[in-house]
């Protein structure tokens, strides 16, 4: 099956701001915000959001590997 790029934990996007998103489609999403760039370099994830990305992985579901904002950005929020 096809798996999405955000749906790989090694996969990230950089955003102009320094902001860490998992997708590049739901930029203006809270959800796939999950994280910064330290000024240091170093990064800076909250697991707690960057969890429901990775779902697909555990659960081997196709759809949720092939679009993971299909299920995290209609979830709940994450705090």
């Amino acid at each position: 099956p096809y798996v999405c790029y955000a749906s790989r934990a090694n996969s990230i996007a950089v955003r102009a701001n320094g902001r860490v998103n998992k997708c590049t489609v739901a930029l203006t999403n809270p959800a796939n915000d999950i994280g910064s760039i330290l000024p240091d370099g170093r990064l800076d994830i909250d697991s707690n959001k960057l969890a429901p990305w990775l779902g697909g992985i555990s659960s081997l579901d196709d759809a949720y590997l092939g679009c993971p904002a299909s299920k995290v950005l209609h979830a709940p929020p994450v705090t």
